[in-house]
């Protein structure tokens, strides 16, 4: 929610929050992370939020709304597991925020997700289930941590023309986390890792040298810009310009990531993506 203030243009009304420490981000707000207390996701508490003098709380979770339960300040609580959910957020922080420009934004952003995702639906609509890779998103070092069927990972995957592993095998948890044999059941035919580590763990552990995607070498890194893009952060739209083109090649090979990712980036944050 931080990255979704950045986005719609507000930034400099950040006075604590979580700035994630990505190379973009510190080229598009220099010295941002400095500027402002930086709170973790875990360390919300009633003294260091009302430290940063607040007019306006945004929280995750039910237990940081408890935490912060005895301050006479407005809190958002903010839920996302599904594309619809991320529209919606975005709005509701725009209207919090208050001003024309970043309502105008949310809209913006709501028009740009919903028809980079009906370009994908039109691509991948007529793919029989019988030729639907299954993927698997590793979102860690640990090849066996993802997110569960309760995400927004299986919005984008499902979209994609692919069948979420977490799906198949009833991971309800939006922190999922597997066995070594339930990845091998579930046999993935694509496999996305967020980090290097999480690649490089998947492909010198033997229990997964017989994985679909470990035999035909279809096994990718997922971008990273200002944020992530495989889970429910501002940047999330920018994922269906992507992952369609590894889950899904035949139908949306020329769908245009750079095209996408210079809209995003222009629009949003004012930025223009160099080579």
């Amino acid at each position: 929610m931080t990255q979704t203030v950045m986005g719609l243009g507000y930034a400099d009304c950040l006075t604590g929050a979580m700035v994630l420490s990505t190379d973009m981000n510190a080229i598009m707000f220099p010295g941002l992370s400095e500027s402002i207390v930086t709170i973790r996701p875990g360390d919300v508490n009633a003294e260091v939020v009302m430290n940063c003098d607040p007019d306006l709380i945004i929280l995750a979770s039910q237990e940081q709304k408890d935490a912060l339960s005895s301050l006479d300040v407005p809190i958002l609580l903010i839920s996302a597991a599904s594309i619809e959910d991320m529209e919606y957020n975005i709005k509701m922080i725009a209207e919090a925020i208050g001003t024309q420009d970043a309502l105008e934004k949310a809209q913006a952003y709501e028009d740009f997700y919903s028809d980079l995702k009906g370009t994908v639906e039109d691509k991948t609509k007529d793919i029989p289930d019988s030729e639907k890779p299954v993927v698997y998103l590793c979102v860690a070092d640990d090849p066996l941590t993802t997110l569960g069927n309760n995400s927004v990972a299986a919005d984008w995957v499902t979209v994609s023309g692919g069948i979420y592993a977490p799906t198949l095998l009833g991971v309800e948890e939006f922190d999922g986390t597997l066995t070594a044999e339930q990845l091998v059941e579930a046999n993935p035919d694509i496999i996305i890792c967020t980090t290097v580590a999480g690649k490089d763990a998947i492909l010198a552990d033997p229990a997964y040298q017989n994985i679909n995607a470990v035999v035909n070498d279809k096994i990718y890194i997922n971008p990273l810009g200002g944020s992530v893009w495989f889970k429910a952060h501002f940047e999330a739209p920018l994922e269906l310009s992507w992952a369609p083109t590894v889950i899904s090649p035949e139908q949306c090979a020329d769908l245009d990531t750079r095209a996408y990712v210079d809209e995003f980036y222009s629009t949003f944050y004012g930025y223009e993506v160099t080579d």
